[in-house]
């Protein structure tokens, strides 16, 4: 069986079956959205569509290690990496983006406790009751 066959066979069924698919990324920096984060998200967004899926999520990760030299920048209200991927890709579907911290400092225990709670409530609503979901074009 010939390699090209394989993959041909592997793609049907991942796109056949039903699969919830989910992105995920741990940028924090504008510029990194924009010259690679980005497109990413919009190639994986366009496979989706392109094969019908409808079950998805982008989960953006907050780690000490995502935070390191991200030094504050001043910015504008709702111009934070997580606001871009959901206006970027979110539309009306903005349920299915949704932010991860994980508990790196003991003042941020309670934020990391609500997002995983949030994380666990949203991947329950979304495999248990899919909604319909409206592609931007």
């Amino acid at each position: 069986m010939s390699t090209e066959l394989k993959h041909t066979q592997l793609h049907q069924v991942f796109t056949s079956n039903h699969f919830f698919h989910i992105y995920w990324t741990d940028c924090q920096d504008a510029d990194d959205f924009k010259s690679t984060v980005k497109d990413s998200i919009t190639g994986w967004m366009r496979k989706l569509r392109d094969s019908n899926i409808v079950d998805w999520m982008i989960i953006q990760v907050i780690s000490q290690d995502s935070l390191k030299g991200n030094k504050p920048k001043i910015q504008l209200p709702r111009s934070t990496v997580f606001d871009k991927i959901k206006s970027d890709f979110g539309g009306k579907n903005s349920d299915r983006i949704i932010q991860l911290w994980e508990p790196f400092k003991e003042s941020q225990l309670t934020r990391s406790l609500e997002s995983w709670q949030n994380l666990v409530t949203k991947l329950r609503q979304l495999l248990l009751f899919p909604s319909i979901v409206t592609w931007a074009s």
